[in-house]
């Protein structure tokens, strides 16, 4: 077995290039990992393969070189021929007989990307399902594996293989996303500090709330998400102990309020789904709830009038009995500012003392 760990072993085996590139041949159904440092060559790889973006692809039934070049091997045809072989004919991005898990890990190598975070979980599903072989029915590994089998001539080939360069290219993009996120938060995030933390960023990018969690783990109770547009996405983390019914009513209800529209009774402010009183918020409720001022699929939304301030001050205040516990033995009602925003704390108390009566759940709006 060939030892590739050698800093620049490439340069050793080819010389300095860049080598132009006409051709990619791959073995008939190619795996995964190979369609993988394919597409890695047309992200990152146009100075060390110049023309590899619109390179024809040809399938070699065999697993073999092209007979046309017998006698050549697969570094001699991409010099002299402009032929770039990918996990075949033992030539440069072909990982057979060679110390490296796959012919992606080769292939980040030679344009030294190897170190990019955004590789780092492609690579790492490459080594598994590749090198050691630990693959599941439900991996993208697996799915391709599936269309293959059930391809009945070359157009289905074709039409698999563009399906496979898309999905890891989209997934790639994906990844460059999330590694941008920093920069955003860097420049417009901060953390709000208090009996909860609360996670505000002004940002475009939909993988945002998914870096903030990343970053920050547990610490983090809710992420604030405005886009560019004024619309508003708020998430509550698993971690958190605020219920997040208390903040879509008071969401809802600063909403009306500074809108100057009529407050509606508490209860139809906390509905899931759409409300009919307050249509620039949507309450989806799951494991990791959100209140939604429109989405990818629902643009017509008009953007909330709150400010990113006036968000944060509704979700402490739906924590406030987290912070200062409610000494009372009998509800205060009226005389209490949790009252007048309906907390589930309060109605929980007016139902132990058998205070909470039909004429109670009014909202009294300032």
């Amino acid at each position: 077995m060939v030892t590739m760990t050698n800093s620049k072993w490439w340069v050793r085996k080819l010389g300095e290039g860049p080598w132009s590139v006409e051709v990619v041949v791959f073995h008939d159904q190619p795996h995964f990992e190979e369609i993988a440092a394919f597409v890695m060559a047309k992200i990152w790889g146009r100075h060390v393969f110049p023309g590899i973006e619109n390179a024809r692809v040809e399938f070699q039934t065999n697993g073999c070189l092209p007979e046309e070049f017998t006698g050549l091997s697969a570094d001699q045809i991409l010099i002299q021929k402009k032929y770039l072989a990918i996990g075949i004919g033992r030539g440069l991005l072909d990982e057979h007989g060679v110390d490296s898990p796959s012919s992606a890990h080769l292939m980040a190598e030679i344009l030294e990307v190897d170190q990019k975070p955004e590789l780092k979980l492609l690579l790492n599903f490459c080594k598994r399902v590749d090198f050691e072989g630990k693959s599941m029915p439900l991996d993208p590994h697996s799915w391709l594996n599936d269309r293959w089998d059930n391809c009945e001539n070359d157009e289905g080939l074709t039409d698999v293989f563009d399906w496979a360069v898309d999905g890891i290219h989209d997934f790639l993009a994906g990844q460059i996303k999330f590694q941008q996120c920093e920069n955003d938060f860097l420049r417009t995030g901060r953390i709000i500090e208090g009996p909860i933390r609360i996670a505000i960023v002004k940002s475009d990018i939909r993988k945002m709330n998914k870096w903030i969690r990343w970053k920050f783990g547990k610490k983090i109770d809710f992420i604030i998400q405005r886009k560019s547009s004024g619309n508003t996405i708020i998430f509550s983390t698993p971690s958190t102990k605020v219920n997040f019914t208390d903040v879509v009513r008071i969401v809802r209800m600063q909403e009306l309020r500074k809108r100057r529209f009529l407050i509606p009774m508490w209860y139809k402010l906390e509905v899931e789904g759409d409300c009919p009183q307050c249509p620039p918020w949507y309450y989806s409720k799951m494991v990791m709830s959100q209140l939604l001022n429109g989405s990818k699929s629902t643009s017509d939304i008009e953007p909330t009038v709150l400010t990113l301030r006036e968000l944060a001050g509704c979700i402490i205040l739906a924590a406030s009995r987290l912070s200062k516990k409610c000494e009372e033995k009998i509800c205060l009602k009226s005389g209490c500012e949790s009252y007048r925003i309906g907390l589930l704390v309060c109605r929980d108390k007016q139902r132990n003392n058998g205070s909470l009566k039909q004429r109670d759940i009014k909202i009294i709006s300032e």
